[in-house]
């Protein structure tokens, strides 16, 4: 997996405006079921107020995240690392472990004013790949307000 992260990280690095010069090491990965991924994401607890099918319905779309303090991209189980189609989404989490390498969520009004990069970065990605990006402009737009 080192391999293959170095890899993205040259490509974001060729192909973006953020550059990554190995300070920080790498983010580990690790595979998780939907319900730790929609824990992570609630970071650590899932309102209560929430039925288990409101929790499948927002989360159903993320596929992985990258957790800034224990610098681990989580991705969910059914996610195929060595398809176009994971390495995307790995592209995806490397974009945020950047921005927080370089202190860009303290430059923003929210986080998910990150996601614009990451989104943008994982859409070239595919394309450079002969690949449909998963998200359009408007989704792009729409993920990425505060």
């Amino acid at each position: 997996m080192k391999e293959v992260m170095l890899g993205l990280l040259l490509w974001i690095s060729q192909n973006t405006g953020m550059f990554y010069d190995g300070e920080g090491g790498l983010p580990e990965v690790k595979q998780v079921d939907s319900r730790q991924l929609a824990t992570l994401f609630f970071k650590g607890r899932i309102p209560a107020y929430l039925s288990p099918i409101e929790v499948q319905r927002m989360t159903e779309h993320i596929e992985a995240l990258y957790h800034p303090d224990t610098k681990v991209i989580y991705v969910r189980k059914n996610v195929d690392l060595t398809s176009t189609h994971g390495k995307s989404t790995l592209v995806h989490e490397l974009v945020h472990f950047l921005q927080y390498q370089r202190g860009a969520e303290r430059k923003v009004s929210c986080v998910n004013a990150l996601e614009k990069d990451a989104y943008r970065a994982q859409a070239a990605y595919l394309r450079h790949k002969g690949e449909e990006p998963t998200v359009d402009g408007f989704t792009i737009i729409a993920r990425s307000m505060c």
